[in-house]
């Protein structure tokens, strides 16, 4: 357990260093604000698409362990190209939405198969504990990783808004610092990741799910099963995707833009937000031992649903920041409670095939409202009351969103299931 809480703070501090900053870099590139919002969505369709043959990989390898290895090592050297075009002072559109949908890719196609592997040595009597301690302890991390990076960009900046530094070359060179300590992040969590033990390489009878199964699931399964609730659960998440995504990825353009904020503003706005997810997700793996983990998607798709609007109310950084704190510990609840649902419903031998068709619709859903959100803005034209009208649209999309949660809790009969586990026929 210990080598999995250190491969996680590698990945987590890459997360922090480098992902957290793709939208930032665009812009420091000289690409429009709506371009840098959409580098976060949109290289993850490409990247999704490709993770779907991370099953076809595991069963060539006949290891789940190998291939999160391959995987991780594939980010790691990805983190080289940004690098490099941050060092040059230039870094063509194409190549950059090809960089970001490589790591993507290699990130979605390892975390399928990771959550297999880890579900197989894991003990069910301290799962939602321990995921909820190793979540908690990422998110630190995630949020480390995001502090040095705007540390960093502030000292080269010193302290100038980017919207004013005139210096861009200097920027690039410290955005070429962030990736290059990304780089050696995820080579140590590759480490971390080669030397953990793997009790069950592959599943007896691992298969592949056919998409046509998955939709039989959604549409055809009886009311009161895991099928039922297995199917609304992900229409659920995609929904929330899906409006979320409306406006969500255009929060970074702006306020860099818009709002002029400096790079301390930037991370207090983006670190209150992840240190909303580090400082619950203990308290919330206990609370879904207790009241299930469907309560607490429920708890977070209601959390999340003010906080784009309110961004908009007030333009005073501590306002914001708090909005930010909220929405995180609203992410949190979701993701740890889709984590789980998803390790409590699904079967050993299906689970990879299953999460990967999961990455892939849920991207679409991103995609989607992200180019619904960009394409309203920039029709707006792309000032600050465009922003703020997208936002509130993305506002009411997430109360919207809430009928499709409800609609898990009726196929699960009022919240009960009665099948043990979940299958495909």
């Amino acid at each position: 357990m210990r080598a999995s809480l250190a491969d996680g703070s590698g990945w987590a501090l890459m997360f922090g260093l480098a992902d957290s900053y793709f939208s930032a870099f665009a812009l420091a590139l000289g690409f429009p604000g709506v371009t840098s919002g959409l580098l976060g969505a949109v290289p993850q369709l490409l990247g999704a698409i490709v993770q779907t043959a991370g099953p076809r990989a595991v069963a060539y390898l006949q290891s789940h362990k190998r291939w999160v290895v391959i995987t991780a090592c594939a980010q790691a050297a990805n983190m080289l190209v940004p690098m490099t075009g941050a060092i040059v002072g230039a870094m063509p559109g194409w190549l950059l939405f090809l960089t970001v949908s490589i790591h993507t890719a290699a990130g979605l196609a390892g975390g399928a198969a990771w959550s297999t592997w880890i579900a197989s040595w894991i003990p069910k009597s301290i799962k939602h504990h321990w995921f909820g301690i190793r979540a908690r302890h990422l998110q630190a991390m995630v949020l480390t990783g995001f502090i040095l990076g705007a540390v960093i960009l502030s000292l080269v900046t010193g302290g100038v808004p980017p919207a004013e530094f005139s210096d861009k070359r200097t920027l690039l060179y410290g955005f070429a610092g962030l990736f290059a300590l990304a780089f050696l992040a995820r080579c140590m969590s590759a480490y971390y990741l080669s030397k953990q033990d793997e009790p069950t390489p592959m599943p007896a009878g691992q298969r592949r799910i056919p998409i046509l199964a998955v939709a039989s699931r959604i549409f055809h399964a009886q009311r009161g099963t895991l099928a039922a609730a297995d199917g609304r659960l992900l229409v659920a998440v995609f929904g929330i995707t899906f409006a979320s995504n409306i406006g969500h990825p255009f929060i970074v353009p702006y306020a860099l833009e818009q709002l002029n904020a400096s790079y301390w503003w930037f991370a207090a706005m983006v670190g209150a937000m992840i240190a909303g997810k580090a400082l619950t997700l203990s308290i919330l793996g206990r609370f879904a031992k207790a009241r299930g983990s469907f309560a607490l998607l429920a708890v977070g798709a209601v959390l999340l649903v003010p906080g784009l609007g309110l961004i908009t109310l007030w333009d005073n950084p501590i306002w914001i920041t708090a909005i930010q704190l909220q929405s995180g510990i609203a992410w949190a609840c979701i993701e740890l409670a889709t984590f789980l649902m998803f390790l409590e419903h699904l079967k050993d031998d299906e689970r990879t095939s299953w999460i990967s068709f999961y990455y892939l619709g849920n991207t679409l859903a991103l995609v989607t409202g992200s180019l619904l959100g960009g394409f309203l803005i920039h029709s707006l034209g792309s000032d600050k009351e465009a922003y703020q009208t997208v936002f509130w649209l993305a506002t009411g999309a997430r109360a919207v969103a809430l009928v499709l949660v409800w609609r898990v809790a009726d196929a699960m009969g009022g919240g009960k299931v009665n099948e043990p586990v979940a299958e495909v026929r």
